[in-house]
């Protein structure tokens, strides 16, 4: 499945809650460990793609790097085309039943995992 990595960091949070919460179910506890192995190489990925960027138009001052005003816009420009790319994940689809607890924006977050609802 093409997920953009926007969606993927947008989810990150929600899936470490889920990584801490029993389940009564096994299949359900495995297809979140599961998403969770497979979006975190793309994640670091991007770690180090921003990273780079901030090395490249960040001004060093001690330990941090921050922007220069004059940088922003080309930093902004290059990380959200960074963001906007599409990568392709072999999703473990998850009913959203199996989710109590997690209120509706948290399970916007990770809509692109959830099963689609049959009419």
């Amino acid at each position: 499945m093409k997920i953009k990595l926007l969606d993927i960091l947008n989810s990150k949070e929600v899936l470490i809650k889920l990584g801490d919460t029993s389940f009564s179910d096994g299949l359900t506890s495995y297809k979140i460990a599961r998403n969770i192995k497979k979006i975190n190489p793309e994640i670091e990925t991007f770690e180090v793609a921003k990273k780079n960027l901030i090395q490249k138009y960040g001004k060093k001052e001690g330990d941090t790097e921050p922007l220069p005003q004059n940088s922003i816009d080309e930093f902004n420009m290059q990380i959200n085309e960074i963001l906007a790319q599409e990568v392709d994940i072999d999703v473990s689809f998850i009913s959203p039943e199996k989710l109590s607890g997690i209120s509706p924006f948290q399970l916007m977050a990770i809509d692109w995992m959830l099963e689609a609802e049959q009419v």
